[in-house]
């Protein structure tokens, strides 16, 4: 493997890096989830490329399909994840083009103000409460005076259709812990209820798949 482990910085205690839970999915992440995520990938890549960002940071990067959109719109990117099995496909997705680095997201091994932009998409839902509140202050630390925060994930409304029903089933398939975060998640508003950005100014929003999916800007 080519992408670089971080050490991460001692303000909290870290996630563990040495179990990997998404070591059964790497393979097939892309293929079962493109069809619905790169509709959403590829707002995201237009809204940078219209906010001038240079360089942006994919936090929970997985596969780094994202990462490479990115960088083919021309833009210096970083990536991260947990996963060494994620990173590891990343890597054949992005060779060397970007930077990948294998770091916990709750305390990112890098400076303050670093990057025009962060996003994180298709993640937060599957941590828990307190997990989600780190990430979230983190990547507001990391962001430029001014640069964008871009959430793609859940809206509050994803679960109360029948396609609701079909997300609730995939997430249960993602295993007990990965459901339970994702039940907790829903009930307390999904992107709604995260209380991070209640500060931030927002700047876009907007709706995919009949509402289950969103991705929201805000503006540090």
């Amino acid at each position: 493997m080519n992408f670089r482990h971080c050490s991460a910085r001692p303000k909290t205690p870290p996630l563990s890096l040495t179990h990997d839970d998404y070591a059964a999915f790497a393979a097939i992440y892309d293929p079962a989830t493109a069809l619905w995520l790169d509709p959403m990938r590829r707002h995201v890549v237009q809204i940078l490329t219209q906010a001038k960002a240079k360089s942006v940071l994919d936090v929970c990067c997985g596969t780094g399909r994202f990462v490479r959109m990115l960088v083919d719109a021309g833009m210096t990117v970083s990536g991260l994840d947990i996963s060494p099995s994620m990173l590891s496909q990343a890597q054949r997705t992005c060779g060397a083009r970007a930077t990948l680095s294998l770091q916990d997201a709750t305390c990112m091994a890098f400076s303050s103000h670093t990057f025009d932009a962060a996003v994180i998409a298709m993640a937060l839902h599957e941590k828990t409460a307190p997990v989600r509140q780190r990430i979230l202050t983190e990547m507001i630390r990391i962001i430029t005076p001014g640069g964008m925060l871009v959430l793609v994930d859940y809206g509050p409304h994803a679960h109360v259709s029948i396609d609701g029903v079909f997300v609730g089933l995939v997430e249960r398939l993602a295993g007990k812990t990965h459901y339970a975060n994702f039940k907790e998640f829903m009930h307390t508003g999904a992107l709604d209820g995260l209380s991070h950005i209640r500060t931030l100014t927002p700047l876009h929003r907007e709706q995919f798949t009949r509402a289950i999916f969103e991705v929201r800007c805000y503006q540090c």
